[in-house]
C-alpha cells in the first residue's frame, strides 16, 4: 500500500490488521514526515509492531513506486493537474512491473466555495476519472458526508 499526503501518519497506522507487507506513506513537506514518523515511533512502543511502516519524503509526481505497490490511498491530496502527474508516474511504474493496482481518493479535496459539498466534484479524483485506463469500480460512502466519500478506481490493462 502506497499513500500520498501521509502527513501525521495516521493513514499508515490504520492498515496494521490488514494483509499489507508494507505500507508507505509519501510525503512532500519535511515537517510532516518528521511528524509522521514521531507518532508512527508513538504507536510502535505503546502498541508494538507496525514495523512495515514507512515515511519517505518525496514529491509524490516523482517518488520511485515499489514495484509491488497495489493499493493508493489519497486522503484530500492535491490538485488535478498534480494528481495528472502523480498518475502517470503510476501508470508508468504499472507498465514496468505489470500487476493489479487499485486508487482510493477520500474526500472531495478543497471546495471553492460556490457549490454545495454533495455538489463539489471530487478534485483528485477526476485525474482518475478522465483516463479510460482507469476505472471507477464503486463510491464508499462516508458516514461524515459525501464530502468524504471513498472513491475506488481499477486499472484496467492498456
Amino acid at each position: 500500500m502506497s499513500t500520498s499526503g501521509a502527513a501525521r501518519a495516521a493513514c499508515c497506522c490504520w492498515p496494521r490488521s490488514l494483509p499489507f507487507r508494507r505500507v508507505v506513506g509519501v510525503e512532500a513537506s519535511a515537517t510532516l514526515c518528521d511528524i509522521a514518523r514521531a507518532n508512527i515511533e508513538a504507536v510502535r512502543r505503546a502498541r508494538g509492531g507496525h514495523e512495515h511502516l514507512e515515511v519517505v519524503h518525496a514529491d509524490a509526481t516523482t517518488f520511485d513506486i515499489p514495484a509491488d505497490a497495489g493499493l493508493f490511498y489519497f486522503y484530500e491530496p492535491f490538485s488535478t493537474e498534480v494528481c495528472e502527474a502523480v498518475l502517470d508516474n503510476i501508470e508508468a511504474s504499472v507498465r514496468q512491473h505489470p500487476r493489479a493496482v487499485v486508487l482510493c481518493f477520500t474526500g472531495r479535496g478543497q471546495p471553492d466555495g460556490t457549490e454545495g459539498e454533495a455538489d463539489s466534484p471530487p478534485v483528485a479524483a477526476a485525474a482518475a476519472q478522465q483516463r479510460p485506463q482507469w476505472q471507477e469500480r464503486c463510491v464508499v460512502p462516508s458516514p461524515d458526508g459525501v464530502f468524504y466519500d471513498a472513491l475506488l478506481f481499477e486499472h484496467a490493462p492498456e
